[in-house]
């Protein structure tokens, strides 16, 4: 599979109880990237700091985690490991540029570091803003 990816936000629905991942994350950026996955017949993802990889649908709780440096090795294996059960070949990483946002930076390594121990395939694109 090929799979349009981003990072989550800290924008969520506070609802209680699991609610599907596209609905709890409310940063307009997941939806846009979603519809455009959708409209381009590619899957996509959504890279959290606490579950790593997300289908839309997933079922998640509300929660307050940033991905930080410490973090990273473990969300590693995790990610590896998802990206194989996910059958994921080719992963589309949408992010806005890291240095003005230095909280994205473990995002990155994260998705770097999981897609080539897995052998899948990573392209990075900037988006504006």
């Amino acid at each position: 599979m090929i799979a349009w990816c981003t990072c989550c936000s800290a924008a969520k629905r506070e609802d209680l109880g699991p609610l599907p991942a596209l609905e709890r994350y409310q940063d307009p950026r997941i939806h846009d990237l979603a519809e455009r996955a959708g409209a381009a017949g590619t899957g996509f993802l959504i890279l959290s700091g606490e579950y790593g990889l997300l289908r839309p649908d997933d079922p998640i709780p509300w929660y307050d985690h940033l991905l930080l440096a410490d973090d990273v090795d473990e969300l590693v294996g995790r990610v590896t490991g998802q990206l194989g059960d996910l059958d994921v070949t080719s992963i589309v990483f949408h992010t806005v540029d890291p240095a003005p946002e230095p909280q994205l930076r473990p995002y990155l390594e994260t998705i770097s570091e999981a897609c080539r121990r897995a052998g899948v395939d990573l392209e990075i694109v900037t988006l504006p803003g």
